[in-house]
């Protein structure tokens, strides 16, 4: 217990991590910036239900905090991208920003069609959904990034930028399609 506090300071792995190797002051910057983010991703769809009356179900929380985890896991310790749970990350990123936004929508549009007495535009809903997923997909892609650069590798880090939104818009899709045939 007595070394477990100059290993920090040091810049040492704690035992903690899987991960081997030091731990520069830039990449522990970048890990409590993305942990901000992370929180701050992880309240949003509280924040919305309380402020504009909208329903988010509870699976949706989970599905964010089960993402984020994830997220943290696959991209943070392991510097491997063969690992499955790495691999299905951004696709299952996709997948809970496009729940999320579609819940949004959707509870937004139900309210506003029973005011009027019409029914709710639900390819308009899909549609909007998987856009505004696409959106927050680069803007976590780019904050990403952008947190990674005092660590990354050269050119190739950035090469996978992509790739990456291509496996968020699929998963985003494929929620859309999902939750429009389901509704």
């Amino acid at each position: 217990m007595r070394g477990a506090a100059p290993a920090v300071l040091c810049g040492r792995a704690p035992r903690a991590f899987p991960r081997g190797g030091a731990f520069t002051p830039a990449e522990l910057l970048a890990y409590a910036l993305f942990t901000l983010f992370e929180l701050a991703l992880i309240s949003v769809p509280m924040f919305v239900q309380k402020k504009y009356k909208l329903y988010i179900p509870p699976a949706v929380e989970i599905c964010i905090c089960i993402y984020s985890l994830l997220y943290a896991v696959g991209s943070g310790l392991y510097r491997t991208r063969s690992d499955v749970t790495v691999n299905l990350t951004p696709v299952f990123g996709g997948f809970v920003m496009a729940m999320t936004a579609f819940c949004i929508l959707y509870s937004a549009a139900a309210a506003r069609a029973e005011k009027k007495t019409k029914r709710v535009c639900l390819p308009a809903v899909c549609l909007f959904a998987f856009l505004a997923a696409c959106l927050c997909a680069a803007i976590f892609i780019g904050l990403a990034r952008l947190l990674a650069l005092p660590f990354a590798q050269g050119a190739q880090a950035q090469a996978t930028a992509l790739p990456s939104f291509a496996a968020y818009a699929g998963g985003a899709l494929l929620f859309c399609v999902i939750g429009g045939i389901t509704v």
